[in-house]
């Protein structure tokens, strides 16, 4: 989980807080939100790969998005941010192995 937690600090904690608690109404709270950890891990990698940008609303005419990592992070250390962020602030949810991020990476089924 070290690796895990360093890449977090290092790439998501700006935006999602030390304590993955996110920001109200711009960063996704990750601390106890089911979508973290869900048994499927997949949209989550995907959205670490991938990066996702909501649509523009009258209400939130430039919202915040999340930028896409796959370019920056191995499948290890996306495994291992994935498996920090699925199991840190009470979170409990199984690690994530290499070959499912490799698996989302090419757009294969688990």
């Amino acid at each position: 989980m070290a690796l895990g937690r360093a890449i977090y600090e290092r790439q998501c904690a700006v935006c999602h807080g030390a304590e993955g608690q996110g920001t109200p109404g711009a960063f996704p709270a990750l601390a106890g939100n089911a979508s973290v950890t869900l048994a499927e891990p997949r949209n989550l990698l995907l959205v670490l790969l991938e990066g996702g940008y909501p649509p523009s609303t009258r209400q939130q005419p430039q919202p915040h998005g999340m930028p896409p990592f796959g370019h920056v992070l191995s499948d290890a250390q996306v495994a291992a941010v994935a498996s920090y962020v699925r199991n840190a602030w009470g979170n409990k949810a199984a690690e994530i192995g290499n070959m499912e991020v490799y698996r989302a990476r090419e757009g294969r089924d688990f």
